[in-house]
């Protein structure tokens, strides 16, 4: 059958997953000139990849032999045939490629050509494994890209935009993952336009939220979490801010906002705010500052709470059995007290003492010794903020000479 072509033949791709070898499925039914079935017969294909044109150069050649079946259908996988050529090296993204299939119909290796056929679609692996792009993924101009191997075995991906490179994902020496950010490596910012319009170089801040600090242009030292926190203030520094909206109107510097809006309108420098809404009287109020710390409500304890310096109540203060206890006013006045008249035998002297009311305990120390037999026999609010002590002993005698320093006790 010396004059055995193939007239008509079927070829399809399937791509194999596995690393290597990379292959390709084809399938063809041989017919002779006359479109009879050559059945069950030893035939030789030699496959070709043509590069650039069908009568472009063959950049890989393999052979096969086999046997055809009953229907005529052959069966082989381009990539696994005898050859000297390398098909992992075809460059499949660099230019259009082309399919040579020859055959000779007798087993032997005088190959007649009978089909070139365009490679319209290139395997997608295949691409990828020879494709320019395949360790990056870019824009027309190639200067917003994503770069998984820079440098060989680097193990980093790199993300560029505008041609700086800004965003790195690597792991760190115990393979966590460690996002890293490169462009302004003192600030980070996550979030539609969270610290959009930061100028500041080595910033230190942090923005974490949906228009978080997008109005910041010039501040430093910044933590803020939640969308909206601190969004509109330009300058402020050394704030941190922690819930949706919190601190979204504050300004100046050095205020800590914790909750849904805290702070939200805050001014001044170094508050405390913790509250989850706009209140301008938050919870906890605190001053920096002034090392202040107020309670917008009920404070409770649940174990024994030690106060060094002063602490003012404006309320009342309640045990673990619902009794109120206690308000304690604490002064301290000098004052030198006349003598006592000679034809009466006790001297009345007032002191003014902010928070006394009528029905209050009060007690009364001296800083020294009395005069003589003097002694303090009464003590009692007469009438709101005015405590009047009673000085009882010898008639024409000074209580106190020069004057002492009297310290009150108010029980409320």
């Amino acid at each position: 059958m010396k004059n055995i072509l193939v007239l008509f033949f079927i070829l399809f791709f399937q791509l194999f997953f596995a690393q290597t070898p990379e292959k390709i499925n084809y399938q063809a039914v041989m017919r002779d000139t006359n479109g009879a079935i050559i059945a069950n017969q030893n035939i030789s294909l030699e496959i070709s990849i043509i590069e650039n044109s069908i009568s472009g150069t063959s950049v890989y050649t393999e052979t096969h032999n086999l046997t055809t079946t009953a229907t005529g259908l052959i069966t082989l996988q381009i990539g696994t045939g005898t050859t000297t050529s390398s098909f992992s090296t075809i460059q499949w993204s660099e230019t259009n490629h082309f399919l040579q299939v020859s055959i000779d119909p007798s087993g032997g290796s005088n190959y007649t050509m009978i089909s070139t056929q365009e490679l319209v679609t290139v395997p997608y692996a295949f691409h990828a494994n020879t494709s320019v792009s395949s360790k990056s993924l870019q824009d027309t101009d190639a200067n917003t890209k994503i770069q998984v191997e820079e440098t060989t075995n680097d193990n980093i991906i790199r993300f560029d935009i505008a041609g700086h490179e800004s965003v790195r994902l690597k792991h760190s020496t115990s393979n966590y993952p460690i996002l890293e950010f490169i462009q302004n490596p003192s600030s980070i910012f996550l979030g539609r336009n969270a610290g959009e319009n930061t100028s500041v170089t080595n910033g230190n801040n942090i923005f974490i939220g949906d228009q978080t600090g997008t109005n910041n242009t010039t501040g430093i030292n910044n933590v803020l979490l939640g969308s909206a926190a601190l969004s509109m203030s330009q300058s402020s520094s050394n704030v941190t801010a922690v819930g949706q909206g919190s601190g979204v109107n504050a300004t100046g510097d050095g205020h800590v906002f914790l909750g849904y809006q805290a702070g939200s309108d805050a001014s001044g420098n170094n508050k405390l705010y913790i509250e989850n809404s706009a209140s301008q009287t938050p919870l906890i109020y605190g001053e920096f500052d002034n090392d202040l710390v107020r309670i917008n409500g009920t404070l409770e304890t649940t174990s024994n709470t030690t106060i060094e310096g002063d602490l003012t109540v404006n309320g009342s203060i309640t045990n673990s059995a619902g009794y109120s206890t206690a308000t304690i006013i604490k002064a301290s006045i000098f004052r030198n007290v006349i003598p006592i008249p000679a034809n009466f035998p006790f001297r009345l002297q007032d002191f003014t003492i902010l928070g006394a009311e009528l029905g209050d305990v009060v007690y009364v120390t001296p800083s020294g010794q009395l005069d003589r037999d003097i002694v303090i026999g009464q003590a009692w609010v007469i009438s709101n903020d005015t405590v009047r002590v009673r000085f009882v002993g010898a008639q024409n005698t000074d209580p106190d000479g020069l004057g002492l320093t009297y310290h009150f006790v108010i029980i409320k």
